[in-house]
């Protein structure tokens, strides 16, 4: 999957039920591929609002998806913030986990 990541310009996660952390996420932010999910999509990890644009509803979905293709700015900013979100969530979860 590395090779797709890579090349691919936006990654979407549109998720309206489920219960646990979407590896497509997880992956898209190791591999710092802009990413569009839903608030179902990114459940279980903490301080991705920095680097996604999530929507819930269909045409804010489609919209932000658009915007990211279109506006290289914002593309930019998303996939450099995302493989820090990715590490800085884990170090949190994780020392969450040892203090219990």
């Amino acid at each position: 999957l590395k090779e797709l990541y890579l090349f691919s310009r936006l990654s979407i996660v549109p998720l309206r039920f489920g219960s646990a952390v979407n590896g497509t996420v997880l992956d898209s932010l190791f591999y710092q591929t802009p990413l569009v999910p839903t608030r179902i999509g990114i459940q279980g990890i903490p301080y991705i609002y920095d680097c996604a644009s999530i929507a819930d509803e269909p045409e804010p979905f489609c919209q932000s998806c658009i915007e990211l293709l279109m506006e290289k700015p914002n593309c930019t900013k998303a996939s450099t913030l995302s493989r820090p979100t990715l590490f800085n969530g884990i170090s949190q979860i994780l020392l969450k986990l040892e203090a219990v």
